[in-house]
């Protein structure tokens, strides 16, 4: 197995462990993440539907990633879930100056929004790479210098 394709299944178990991660601790603090999306722009009047369709979409996510016919569907899943989040995030910066709650899970909750934007946007890096992997052709490399025959 080449290098790049090692690469490639690390920062998909990657993601799907994020997945898992946020998921389970998003169903463990359910009541207070339904609470915190309630006192969000934009989201508020569906924070029920948030509440319990995030954590769904996340685990849903993390098990598609772990099969091989079902991979590719789960990092377009999960680039785009990615993406819609970092726009979130950085639409409340610059449009919102109140304090905007976090609903993420455990110690990605620690973050700064700025350090947030980031955190997304290298899982978002990884699943493109994850993605795009199986269609980079690999480089052909010659060494002549063995075929050369001596005279």
């Amino acid at each position: 197995m080449s290098v790049r394709k090692i690469l490639s299944e690390i920062f998909v178990y990657f993601i799907a462990l994020l997945w898992l991660y946020t998921s389970v601790y998003k169903f463990l603090q359910l009541d207070n993440g339904i609470e915190q999306l309630s006192n969000s722009p934009f989201v508020a009047p569906f924070a029920t539907w948030f509440g319990y369709g995030l954590p769904i979409i996340e685990l849903a996510l993390c098990v598609l990633l772990l099969f091989s016919t079902t991979r590719k569907y789960a990092l377009y899943g999960s680039i785009a879930l990615l993406t819609v989040f970092t726009i979130y995030i950085i639409v409340i910066l610059n449009f919102y100056r109140s304090e905007v709650p976090c609903t993420c899970g455990g110690i990605i909750s620690k973050l700064s929004w700025k350090n947030h934007i980031y955190f997304n946007l290298t899982f978002i890096l990884m699943g493109i790479l994850a993605l795009v992997e199986p269609y980079i052709k690999p480089q052909q490399r010659s060494f002549d210098a063995i075929s050369m025959k001596h005279t």
